[in-house]
């Protein structure tokens, strides 16, 4: 229980210290989410479009994030996310 406590008191010291940031993660979390409930529960019949669009707002949101926090290595992961979504997207509408 007191990992779940350690959790939600970080998420209130980061909402305190940082509103905009901690919003922008939010959103991205959430919009990463999506786009997996989307794969998973659609996974016949998904729209892919849906799912290349959530997950490039979330790599933006997590980019930034990663930005503002100077966490070098979860800036180079979101490029990459970023950039495949991309290519994805590219590739679909050829």
């Amino acid at each position: 229980m007191n990992f779940i406590q350690d959790i939600l008191q970080h998420w209130k010291n980061d909402f305190i210290n940082n509103k905009s940031l901690f919003w922008i993660e939010v959103v991205g979390t959430f919009c990463a989410m999506i786009s997996s409930i989307i794969l998973c529960i659609f996974s016949n019949h998904t729209n892919i479009i849906m799912v290349f669009l959530f997950y490039m707002v979330a790599n933006i949101c997590f980019g930034i994030s990663a930005y503002r926090r100077k966490i070098s290595w979860f800036i180079v992961l979101n490029i990459f996310y970023f950039l495949t979504n991309v290519i994805g997207l590219v590739l679909y509408f050829k």
